[in-house]
């Protein structure tokens, strides 16, 4: 058989091995990427909810729940709100050939959703909701795990709605933005102008003609280019009750100019505070219902409300800690910072929100912003490398030469997460009703390191 005098014999040996084991350059690119190494391979605990989809109406009892606050949520958010799981891969941005397209949508949910079900085990989350918007279409929505564990309510992914901390800031931004395109006022328009009673002190670092300190505009406020040192300082409050407006606050804070370098990243909600204050005073009504008004209600965002009690208490994902083997609910606290920190919101309308920046400020024929000012926010006004910066609420920086946007909600008894990447009108957002960063950035990383 393997002599010179028997070639047919080899050959047809030969063809015969080729079609049981093809060589490695006959095979297909699939296009899928490696499955990512995991180091916990743990099963679901025993009455995991599964994962509710945007097809998956299940009929869920609508009675509301005692809220017995049975743990005392304390502090104000993550001073380190930056993002780091950006700041891994920079040392890249040299040679990355570009972001892969992502998989078809079944592929996608197969190879994600096994993933944030072991991600929700191993970080004890009790629920979350996972949202991807790519090429400006809804990509992935999906909910999974228990919005209220007493009454063994599931999340559903359409309408329970989280809290996202200062994420909010981005919402309050487009408001400002939309007042803009109704003729309001003007970016370059002085805030003093429209401050009502406030007092709002001058540019830290910019002088007028007569050597004055320049008046802050309302491009200033957007762009958090005021120079100023304002860390939020007022508590957080037990009751809606306890909540004073917005001009009571601002009257009480004390903004002092940086010195230094100016941190532009660090935790500051005394711009979108003043920003949401500005809208009352020259709308004519509370900030929660301008929102309610000028986006909400026209886009069908029913699950929304920049005042979480006014929406029923079944919708409301509740809070937990997971502590001594346990899940113990945590107690109700509220922002008095309304338009900084406030904003509760579902995963559909997350999705909805992100579909209007990257249709250009409209969606489904009804219009929220110009194209002017939705790609203002996209683009950052022309934002130039200088590692990071905020405008509009988001913080901005480039990475393997793409820019990226996001902001990270790391607030008592919740988390979230929500990145941009305007270039390939792809959106992410990550929330969950347990203080757990770590567990967002998890499933941030699933997505980003295979696929971009």
């Amino acid at each position: 058989l393997i002599g010179p005098r028997a070639p047919i014999p080899v050959c047809l040996l030969y063809t015969l091995f080729l079609g049981f084991v093809p060589p490695a350059w006959s095979q297909p690119d699939s296009g899928q990427p490696l499955p990512l190494k995991d180091n916990t391979e743990r099963q679901l605990k025993e009455g995991q909810s599964a994962p509710q989809s945007s097809d998956n109406n299940a009929n869920e009892s609508r009675e509301s729940t005692e809220n017995n606050a049975t743990n005392n949520a304390e502090g104000r958010g993550n001073a380190n709100d930056t993002g780091s799981i950006l700041d891994q891969n920079s040392q890249n941005d040299a040679n990355d050939p570009g972001a892969r397209f992502l998989p078809a949508a079944a592929e996608f949910r197969n190879y994600i959703t096994p993933r944030l079900q072991r991600a929700m085990v191993d970080r004890h989350i009790p629920g979350a909701v996972l949202v991807v918007i790519h090429d400006g279409e809804l990509y992935y929505l999906e909910g999974a795990g228990f919005s209220d564990l007493a009454a063994r309510r599931s999340v559903d992914v359409n309408r329970t709605s989280f809290r996202v901390g200062r994420i909010s800031a981005l919402f309050t931004s487009a408001l400002v933005l939309h007042a803009r395109d109704q003729r309001l006022w003007d970016l370059p328009d002085a805030a003093r102008q429209y401050s009502g009673t406030v007092q709002v002190p001058g540019h830290a670092r910019r002088r007028n003609a007569a050597g004055q300190a320049a008046a802050l505009s309302i491009r200033d406020l957007l762009y958090r280019e005021t120079g100023l040192n304002a860390l939020t300082t007022a508590p957080l409050v037990p009751t809606p009750a306890d909540r004073r407006s917005l001009a009571y606050y601002l009257s009480r804070e004390q903004p002092l100019p940086e010195t230094g370098e100016i941190d532009v990243i660090r935790p500051s909600d005394y711009e979108i505070t003043l920003l949401g204050h500005l809208l009352e005073q020259r709308s004519g009504m509370p900030f929660p219902e301008y929102a309610r008004t000028r986006l909400f209600h026209p886009q069908s965002m029913r699950y929304s409300e920049f005042l979480p009690e006014e929406l029923p208490a079944y919708i409301r994902a509740r809070s937990y800690t997971f502590e001594d083997s346990e899940y113990r609910l945590n107690a109700d606290t509220y922002f008095p910072e309304v338009p900084a920190q406030s904003l509760s919101i579902s995963g559909k309308d997350m999705a909805t929100f992100m579909q209007i920046l990257f249709r250009g400020g409209a969606n489904q024929g009804v219009r929220f912003l110009t194209p002017e000012s939705a790609g203002a926010i996209l683009r950052q006004d022309g934002w130039r490398y200088r590692h990071r910066t905020v405008r509009y609420g988001l913080i901005a920086t480039r990475q393997r030469n793409r820019l990226v946007l996001y902001r990270s909600a790391d607030i008592p008894g919740y988390s979230a997460y929500l990145a941009l990447l305007p270039e390939s009108r792809t959106g992410f957002f990550i929330a969950a009703n347990s203080h757990a960063p770590e567990f967002t950035r998890d499933i941030f990383r699933f997505i980003v390191t295979p696929y971009f």
